[in-house]
Parts: C-alpha cells; sequence; structure tokens
C-alpha cells in the first residue's frame, strides 16, 4: 500500500509499532515480502484426460509423479478403459501437470 497511499501507510507503520512496543522506523526502509514458493506449491494436480483430443475426464493426481506412473492411472480409470476397449492405442502424449491425451485407432 505503501507506493499508493504513502502518508496513511507510514500512519498506520508507526501506530503498529507503537502498539508492539517496537522502535520506531519509516515503512519506507523496509525490505519487500520475500517470495516463498513453496506457500503456493500444490500437492494434487487435475489433469485433463482426452481420449482422441476430446475432454472425456478429470484425474486427481499427486504432484511430482511420473509419466509411466500417470499413464497407469489413467489407463485404469473406467470411464477411458471403456472408451479404449478394442481400439488400439497408438500413442499417450503428456504435457506435464497439464494434460494427458490418449490417441486411438481401431483395431484392424
Amino acid at each position: 500500500m505503501t507506493p499508493i497511499a504513502p502518508h496513511i501507510s507510514e500512519e498506520l507503520w508507526s501506530k503498529r509499532l507503537a502498539a508492539a512496543g517496537a522502535e520506531w522506523s519509516s515503512i519506507h526502509t523496509q525490505p519487500w515480502p520475500a517470495f516463498d514458493e513453496t506457500v503456493i506449491a500444490d500437492s494434487e494436480v487435475e489433469l485433463p484426460v482426452q481420449v482422441n483430443g476430446k475432454l472425456r475426464d478429470l484425474v486427481q493426481v499427486p504432484a511430482g509423479l511420473s509419466e509411466i506412473e500417470i499413464e497407469q492411472i489413467v489407463m485404469a480409470r473406467d470411464k477411458i478403459r471403456a472408451l479404449t476397449d478394442g481400439q488400439e492405442i497408438v500413442r499417450v502424449i503428456q504435457i506435464p501437470n497439464r494434460l494427458v491425451n490418449v490417441v486411438t485407432r481401431p483395431r484392424t
């Protein structure tokens, strides 16, 4: 708030310091808050699953799984199994933490 409203920010800062019993210092000399990446890290990721480019399912998986583990989880889902039964799986395309696309074609 200090860059936008410096005068009221300084007043509020001095009242906060006085209430805490701390020594006075200007808010303008304080460092910016540090960015902590661990605070925003997700423990789970929701991945959309496509079959031949059409959205068919959403899967919750723990963050940081390997592509092989994600593929196993996706292929074990009932919806995906039903859509791929009788189909040849040509390829499983993954964009890490974003998308899984199962490419199939009819068996000949």
